[in-house]
């Protein structure tokens, strides 16, 4: 199951009818369920490390404003890449 958006409330009544459950990057504690979890600020930082690769210095990121973990994980891995580049990452990129 992919749900980054339900309620914890309505994963844990969905729960409640399986006998076991695969959710796919988001943490949720109960026994019968098992996670598959995404690197997501590895993936920032191999991403951005690309683009580097070929020459690229003004890489700009777009995520959007809503919070989740994921999106500011992959911003961590991003700017981590920037400064072990030396650039400094600005919030223009």
């Amino acid at each position: 199951m992919v749900s980054s958006f339900a309620h914890e409330e309505k994963l844990a009544t969905f729960a409640d009818g399986y006998t076991s459950i695969v959710l796919v990057n988001r943490e949720f504690h109960l026994p019968n369920v098992s996670l598959i979890m995404i690197d997501n600020v590895r993936g920032g930082y191999l991403a951005t490390e690309h683009l580097l690769s070929f020459g690229h210095r003004h890489i700009g990121m777009i995520a959007p404003q809503i919070y989740r973990e994921s999106k500011i994980k992959r911003v961590q891995g991003y700017q981590g890449a920037l400064k072990a580049a030396g650039i400094e990452p600005g919030p223009k990129l």
